[in-house]
């Protein structure tokens, strides 16, 4: 049972209530109760999926909440994330994150996707706005995607990230979550000092895509194990 382009939310919790024998209620209450109950990504691609619009790259949609919960086992949160890759005369946007001990790390732009976002492009637009002040016109497309997984604290992050085309506006903070705390292009040749604080499972992918800069398309796909109990002791491994 999957929502596919074509297939309404009314469709799609019709199939629900005769595949588990429960009824949903009235198009609006499906809405909320879909929204609320099924993980908004697949089990089988680790995709994306937005319930009222269709996927871009058109994944295999949503998957029944339980079916989602009994393959991820242990983890018992599951975080979508989306980040932003914009270039501008040879150097790259990044964001100074300030953490609850105090310490700062950088990273690329982007956020968790909220239930409310359009899409994850939208949600994406919209938290590269909120932590740099700049507005996404366009986005080229996805350049990979990763997921980590800690057993230890029980949690899964899956990102998309995606490469900006056209950009509009001037840096200004105002990050309403309190952790974007400084935002610059940072030239090329000096990434290395800023990327060395960020977690493995943020800087190896995008230093892997800087040196090939594989074609548009060509989606890849990294996956980190982690390991610790803590954020000071956190360690990552690259299982794919």
């Amino acid at each position: 049972m999957a929502l596919h382009p074509g297939n309404s939310i009314t469709n799609y919790c019709s199939e629900y209530s005769a595949q588990y024998g429960e009824s949903i209620g009235d198009e609006e209450s499906r809405f909320s109760w879909t929204r609320s109950r099924v993980e908004p990504g697949c089990i089988r691609c680790g995709g994306f999926a937005v319930l009222h619009t269709t996927d871009c790259r058109q994944r295999c949609f949503v998957k029944h909440y339980a079916e989602v919960r009994g393959k991820l086992g242990g983890v018992k949160n599951v975080f979508y994330v989306a980040g932003a890759v914009l270039e501008r005369d040879a150097s790259l946007l990044l964001v100074r994150n300030l953490r609850r001990n105090g310490a700062h790390d950088w990273s690329t732009p982007g956020g968790v996707i909220d239930p409310t976002d359009a899409s994850v492009l939208h949600g994406l637009t919209r938290e590269v706005e909120e932590e740099t002040g700049l507005r996404v016109l366009s986005w080229s497309g996805l350049l990979y995607e990763v997921t980590a997984t800690s057993l230890d604290l029980g949690w899964e992050m899956r990102c998309e990230v995606h490469l900006a085309a056209e950009v509009d506006g001037e840096i200004t903070i105002n990050d309403p979550d309190g952790i974007v705390d400084h935002a610059a292009f940072i030239s090329v040749d000096d990434l290395g000092e800023h990327l060395d604080l960020c977690f493995p499972w943020v800087s190896e992918p995008l230093t892997e895509w800087l040196s090939q800069r594989w074609p548009l398309g060509e989606v890849r796909n990294f996956q980190y194990e982690v390991t610790g109990s803590s954020l000071s002791s956190l360690v990552a491994t690259r299982v794919v």
